[in-house]
């Protein structure tokens, strides 16, 4: 059974493109971009990773990644994020892995292998 993955980002096109990315790769790939959207989902579906972008708009990513982590305690995070410097953030430690969007898909493929074999 292919694992399934969910991406949380406001920029379309790119959550267009690691959709098909993820895709080629094996794996069940679903979008959001609005917060009301990612729970309708999460209620609906049962997640194995979730890349989600650290700024949305109108969004605090920090309440929407404390509701995910208990929610779904199982479900692997992997904040994905044009902002390197917030790498630090104390609430980023609830995240699994900070991943910045400059890293080549190779190495968001290789995180994304690394945190679902655990």
């Amino acid at each position: 059974m292919a694992k399934k993955i969910l991406i949380v980002d406001d920029n379309v096109t790119l959550r267009e493109n690691l959709k098909e990315l993820l895709s080629k790769k094996g794996y069940e790939v679903k979008i959001a971009d609005e917060n009301e959207e990612i729970w309708e989902i999460i209620k609906e579906n049962s997640f194995d990773l979730m890349i989600l972008d650290l700024i949305l708009p109108d969004k605090n990513t920090s309440v929407i990644l404390g509701g995910l982590k208990c929610a779904c305690p199982k479900m692997r995070i992997v904040i994905y994020s044009g902002y390197e410097e917030y790498e630090s953030s104390p609430y980023i430690r609830q995240a699994d892995a900070f991943l910045s969007k400059s890293k080549t898909p190779e190495v968001l493929l290789s995180t994304i292998e690394k945190l679902l074999a655990r």
